[in-house]
């Protein structure tokens, strides 16, 4: 039996037996009403989402890789995609878990998510054990977003990203704020740290005259390794092709610039590296099914 690989919280606890609200970029779920049958010893598993754990009441162990932790009362644990992953629960009474995909934290926590917040790309992740008080702070935070992701507000994911941001900068004033990702793990995960801070910063030079698509040839040489052995090492370990992060990253700029919409179709797509804006229009309907113009009338009606 191969590997179990999961896309969302929801595929997840559905090969476990649990039937959850299917939202493929971001979820919060209330763990014990997931976990009725204690003890708990989950399967091993790979996702391409990342999650936050947050134990206010409960206790158990944590696997990444081939490290254990343990977690227990006021506890809050991150994971993020592509790791192989296992969990034993002892004792549960109050935890959430809160998962989302890069993808969202793009569009709506920030469009520089690896410069702001550099520990999402941590190789080994302790637990982080607070005071009741501390705790707290984390508390409020999480219950606001629970709120909001029950709710049917149409800025409803904004507000929730706005949260999910002071969450993210709250954990960095805990434990990260001096965190380098490139200094930590082998030599493979620091190579898969710097494809990934490459492809982030591809396009943040707005003054580019002559912008170019990211390429594996571009990508591979800045990083001096030969195409065919990046794209081996980047499926590998993260389950994505090369072409999959590529074509992540140009849409998650295109949709940036469409929702503020400050350029027209021609703009975005020389923005992007497109020589057509045809070209432009036909990858993101490939991509999202709507046209760009169909999508910012969606946007719009959101406002």
């Amino acid at each position: 039996m191969g590997l179990n690989h999961f896309a969302c919280i929801a595929d997840l606890y559905t090969r476990l037996g649990t039937t959850v609200d299917r939202n493929i970029h971001f979820s919060i779920l209330y763990l014990p009403d997931l976990h009725q049958q204690l003890p708990y010893q989950s399967l091993t598993y790979r996702t391409t989402y990342f999650s936050i754990v947050c134990v206010k009441e409960g206790n158990g162990f944590y696997t990444t890789d081939d490290h254990r932790f343990s977690f227990e009362n006021y506890t809050i644990y991150f994971t993020n995609p592509g790791h192989l992953k296992s969990y034993e629960i002892n004792h549960l009474k109050e935890a959430y878990i809160i998962a989302f995909t890069e993808e969202f934290l793009v569009e709506h926590v920030s469009t520089r998510v690896y410069d702001e917040f550099p520990f999402l790309l941590a190789e080994t992740v302790p637990p982080l054990n607070l005071s009741p008080g501390s705790y707290d702070d984390f508390e409020r935070l999480y219950q606001e977003v629970k709120q909001l992701y029950q709710g049917n507000s149409p800025y409803r994911l904004r507000l929730i990203g706005s949260y999910i941001h002071t969450f993210l900068i709250r954990l960095m004033e805990q434990r990260w704020q001096n965190y380098n990702p490139i200094a930590e793990g082998s030599r493979t995960s620091q190579l898969i740290k710097k494809f990934k801070q490459l492809l982030e910063s591809h396009y943040s030079s707005d003054t580019s005259s002559d912008p170019r698509l990211p390429t594996l040839q571009q990508l591979s040489e800045e990083m001096n390794l030969h195409p065919a052995y990046m794209s081996q090492l980047i499926r590998l370990k993260t389950d994505k092709t090369v072409t999959d992060w590529i074509n992540g990253k140009i849409l998650s700029e295109a949709k940036a610039h469409l929702r503020t919409g400050k350029l027209n179709n021609k703009e975005i797509s020389h923005r992007l590296g497109y020589s057509e804006a045809t070209h432009f229009g036909r990858f993101f309907k490939q991509q999202t099914k709507l046209s760009p113009g169909e999508f910012r009338r969606k946007i719009k009606r959101t406002l």
